[in-house]
């Protein structure tokens, strides 16, 4: 998990009273990866292209 993912979760467990299910920390820690790939394909390639 990432950085202040687990904050998140343990923030959203206090509102509600109850934790989020296992399908929706699932969806959101592989939403959270493909952004974190994305930005990493988006600064390799500007190091490739934008010499």
């Amino acid at each position: 998990m990432l950085d202040g993912g687990h904050l998140m979760f343990h923030a959203f467990e206090a509102v509600t009273g109850k934790p989020p299910s296992d399908r929706v920390v699932q969806a959101l820690m592989t939403i959270g990866l493909a952004v974190v790939l994305s930005f990493m394909a988006f600064a390799l390639s500007n190091d490739f292209f934008c010499s």
